[in-house]
């Protein structure tokens, strides 16, 4: 058996992995809703970056259509 402490920090440690996850979500929805994040994606791995390198790491197709997924506004999907 763990000490108080240590069950009172498991327990801080997964509400801020919940809160987190949570936050992630919201996030990635909301850019996918605003049909950000292929123009994202692209712009990071396609595109020429800051230091003018490029990537040339094309979407898969399945990566692509997750995104989709993701959108939640209306008409989507």
């Amino acid at each position: 058996m763990g000490s108080a402490a240590s069950k009172l920090l498991r327990a801080a440690t997964a509400q801020a992995s919940n809160a987190h996850h949570a936050l992630v979500q919201r996030t990635f929805r909301k850019l996918a809703t605003n049909h950000d994040l292929i123009p994202l994606y692209n712009k990071w791995f396609v595109s020429r970056l800051p230091t003018g390198e490029r990537l040339n790491v094309a979407i898969y197709p399945q990566l692509e259509e997750a995104f989709k997924v993701l959108d939640d506004s209306e008409g989507a999907n």
